[in-house]
């Protein structure tokens, strides 16, 4: 009989376990491990024998093989005191979901690879492929046989364990201190990816751990039906912490189909300024210019000199997105030009906006139909476009970005079905 210093889970799973006198334990029906280290370590053993069920623990663990298969033996053991963090890994990871971070996916476990290391064994990989899953219905052997009549075989698909994460809410007895480490250095767009996949109670579980900054960049990854069913799942206190890191356009895109009552608890909790904007946002019909606008744009009086205006944005560090123009009002509000960034830096430093205006602005009504904003952003190759009501007031821009994600591509997506 030979000691082996590695295997597969599937294979010692219904092994016999002996102890250091050769006296006859049971049979192996699932491997208990410790989320404390590093690696899963294996520290105890749930066995059966007859109609007994027991779980033990011991000073030592060795895996043997000869043609009949894998034998087990303890040295030392005692019953298994369970604590906080363990997993079983039967029960908790085998056919369950999990984390592949490399791959930024979502995996089924066929097997798990141990392997010894130190002073006992550790969970090193685990086993994704079609030949993990043969090996745990326990015809790998044969089928492999066969294969090899016509000159085929099998390849292993294994992801170390350094590269995959549980998913915490199947193994509820875990407390990690900094849970979801290795998935929340992905970037959003991949977290929303991977949790798309995921049923939506560990979705919503996963996502309730996470700092409300990299909720709010998660959130805005996500497709319409889950930004619902997120916001809808969460308490309107930390609703309130997500959207604090949001623009309120975004946020107003997020609560339109989340139910009412839900949104009035949250907007409660937001800054009245902001929530007001919100609502106003909200009462846009869904095909119509102010349902995709931003708030967030920059505009300053006519009167305004370069100097002020320079130093203004040098304070305010407005984000790119929102810096392709300058838009100019009047004491009323109302948009009566535009200044580019070159025309700004170029100009005299006590010189007027209104002097150095370009005052034959394109701009669009807000309650003018998405199709007109579309074909004017085309036709004139704009990024942005102003947006005023019907007093010319200034009330928000359509950025090129948002025009895309919000108009263009859901209408592409209909087109690719329909064409399936």
């Amino acid at each position: 009989m030979e000691r082996v210093k590695g295997c597969f889970v599937s294979y010692i799973l219904n092994a016999p376990v002996y102890d250091q006198n050769d006296i006859y334990l049971g049979k192996v029906i699932d491997i208990i491990v410790t989320s404390d280290e590093h690696l899963p370590q294996v520290e105890g053993i749930k066995l059966k024998n007859r109609n007994n069920v027991k779980e033990i623990a011991f000073k030592s663990l060795n895996i043997f093989k000869d043609n009949k298969g894998y034998k087990v033996i303890v040295e030392n053991y005692y019953e298994y005191k369970r604590e906080k963090n363990y997993y079983s890994l039967s029960n908790d990871i085998l056919d369950k979901q999990i984390v592949d971070i490399n791959g930024k996916r979502v995996v089924r476990v066929n097997d798990l690879r141990l392997a010894e290391i130190g002073d006992g064994y550790k969970v090193v990989a685990v086993d994704i492929g079609f030949r993990g899953l043969l090996r745990r219905l326990g015809v790998l052997e044969p089928c492999e046989f066969v294969l090899s009549k016509f000159g085929r075989r099998l390849s292993n698909n294994l992801i170390i364990w350094d590269n995959v994460e549980p998913i915490q809410g199947q193994i509820d007895r875990i407390t990690l201190s900094m849970p979801y480490k290795k998935l929340k250095s992905l970037h959003p767009a991949d977290i929303a990816d991977i949790l798309e996949e995921l049923d939506a109670r560990y979705r919503s579980d996963i996502f309730k751990t996470f700092d409300a900054r990299l909720a709010a960049n998660t959130l805005e990854e996500f497709e319409d039906e889950y930004q619902t069913d997120l916001v809808e799942n969460i308490d309107a206190s930390y609703a309130k912490e997500i959207f604090d890191n949001m623009p309120n356009d975004e946020i107003a895109d997020i609560l339109e189909d989340v139910d009412e009552e839900h949104v009035e608890k949250i907007l409660e909790k937001m800054d009245k300024e902001d929530a007001e904007e919100i609502k106003e946002l909200l009462d846009y019909d869904e095909d119509t210019v102010g349902s995709i606008m931003t708030t967030d744009y920059i505009a300053f009086n006519e009167n305004e000199t370069v100097d002020g205006v320079i130093r203004n944005l040098r304070e305010t560090k407005p984000s790119s997105e929102i810096a392709y123009y300058l838009y100019v009002i009047d004491d009323a509000g109302r948009l009566v030009g535009v200044v580019s960034l070159r025309d700004l830096i170029v100009a005299d430093g006590d010189a007027k906006l209104k002097d150095i205006m370009r005052k034959n602005v394109i701009y669009v009504l807000d309650e003018d139909n998405l199709d007109d904003l579309t074909e004017l952003v085309t036709k004139y190759e704009l990024l942005a476009v102003p947006v005023v009501d019907k007093d010319r007031v200034l009330v928000g821009m359509a950025i090129l970005n948002d025009i895309v994600d919000e108009v263009l591509l859901p209408r592409w997506k209909k087109i690719l079905r329909r064409s399936a």
